[in-house]
């Protein structure tokens, strides 16, 4: 079965439907996407009766779902394809509701589509959120992880002087590379300024790679991502950036997929 050949089209609203409206022939699908059974396995895995189970299956087979060799049952490649949605969509949904709060308090971040259809990336992330006690709890995680890491990808909306500071430090300590989202008038910040000497020197060691944005109002997210970890800040409704609340990933599997997904839309930010 060649799965890069699956199009998505190929689940009409029909077989969304029906399998939108009950639960059970989801549960089957997930026990047939962990390894082929056969209605005895199926009966004791989902306690149910045979001839329920063959009712299920027979409508499975009908929307070309399933598969029967012999007396095992497989997924179908639209099968695969239709349950690898679903669980997409719950891990999503599971993300979302995790950092709720997170999201609520602050301005849409206009990701680009696919970072918000892979949104579960940050499933496992923390929320750090800096308090009167410790007003730099934030950015001093974020310090301390930025002199860890040596490839950093930012996309930076603003010219925020202390964590722009802490990464041109770390990647001139570590011999690192930047790549870096940005707007022509960040840069000409950037320039303006007491660290532009230093960026104007690590550009010319080639540590420094700029891909401009097409329109400065959409970066209003502050997303790092580096070998190590990812970090995102967010904005508040009156484009003030938020560096008192962070989300921080430290998930080895979603920091390397979110890497790859900066590379594939760096034009899209």
């Amino acid at each position: 079965m060649n799965f890069k050949e699956i199009d998505v089209n190929d689940l009409s609203y029909d077989i969304i439907h029906y399998f939108l409206n009950g639960s059970f022939k989801i549960k089957i699908l997930m026990e047939l996407y962990e390894s082929k059974k056969t209605v005895k396995e199926l009966k004791k895995n989902l306690k149910k009766s045979e001839s329920n189970i063959l009712h299920y299956m027979s409508n499975l087979e009908k929307y070309e779902i399933i598969e029967k060799n012999k007396n095992e049952y497989t997924l179908s490649s639209k099968g695969y394809l239709l349950i690898k949605h679903i669980i997409k969509l719950y891990d999503n949904w599971e993300s979302i509701n995790k950092n709720i709060d997170f999201l609520d308090e602050h301005a849409d971040p206009n990701l680009p589509i696919e970072l918000n259809l892979n949104i579960d990336i940050w499933k496992s992330a923390e929320l750090i959120i800096s308090s009167h006690l410790e007003y730099d709890k934030a950015i001093r995680i974020y310090e301390e992880s930025i002199f860890k890491s040596k490839d950093i990808k930012i996309i930076l909306p603003i010219f925020s002087k202390p964590h722009l500071k802490i990464i041109l430090e770390s990647l001139k300590k570590n011999h690192g590379n930047l790549n870096i989202i940005t707007s022509k008038f960040i840069i000409t910040l950037i320039a303006e300024s007491e660290l532009g000497t230093l960026f104007s020197q690590l550009k010319s060691n080639k540590q420094i790679t700029i891909w401009y944005t097409s329109s400065h109002n959409n970066l209003n997210k502050f997303l790092t991502c580096t070998e190590n970890f990812a970090a995102l800040f967010l904005f508040y409704e009156n484009r003030n950036c938020d560096d008192s609340e962070m989300l921080f990933l430290t998930d080895k599997k979603s920091i390397e997929k979110l890497n790859d997904l900066i590379d594939k839309n760096k034009f899209n930010f």
